[in-house]
């Protein structure tokens, strides 16, 4: 008898999805990853940002092959958890029919590096900081009731 367990889904949005959700997403595979599925996506599409593959790689996650998503590739996917990141993407959620709950981390607008590499690399560390809080934070509160709900099937 094969059977397999599926995960939770997550979907975590923020306005670009090419640097915090990019973060998040990775936080919550690595950390949690035995007990959620993780994904990211934004409002609006552009290039993932260097700085955050940068300052990822300096925590050992790999986000180089990363790329970035648009809410809509995920529309018809049944989420566990719809995650807003900042306040710029709560007024423009997007309607997950399939999404159980919706929570906002209430994060300021992701930092975002533009040009030089070097600029702003300590900003986006210490977002990378508050991603890492907030998902072990999720991780507690949610692990032990999303175990219990995971769906076997045969």
């Amino acid at each position: 008898m094969n059977s397999t367990i599926r995960k939770p889904k997550v979907l975590l949005l923020d306005l670009e999805n090419c640097a915090g959700s990019q973060m998040a997403e990775a936080c919550l595979s690595y950390l949690a990853g035995d007990l959620f599925e993780a994904f990211s996506a934004g409002i609006e599409v552009h290039e993932l940002s260097p700085a955050a593959v940068l300052v990822m790689d300096e925590v050992e996650i790999d986000i180089s092959c990363h790329y970035c998503k648009n809410f809509e590739e995920f529309s018809t996917f049944h989420f566990k958890f719809v995650i807003t990141l900042c306040d710029l993407v709560r007024g423009r959620c997007p309607i997950f029919r399939f999404a159980e709950n919706f929570q906002h981390w209430n994060f300021p607008n992701t930092p975002i590096a533009r040009g030089p590499l070097q600029a702003g690399l300590e900003e986006i560390r210490g977002f990378r900081s508050l991603i890492e809080h907030r998902v072990w934070k999720f991780d507690s509160e949610k692990s032990l009731s999303s175990s219990d709900q995971a769906i076997v099937e045969q």
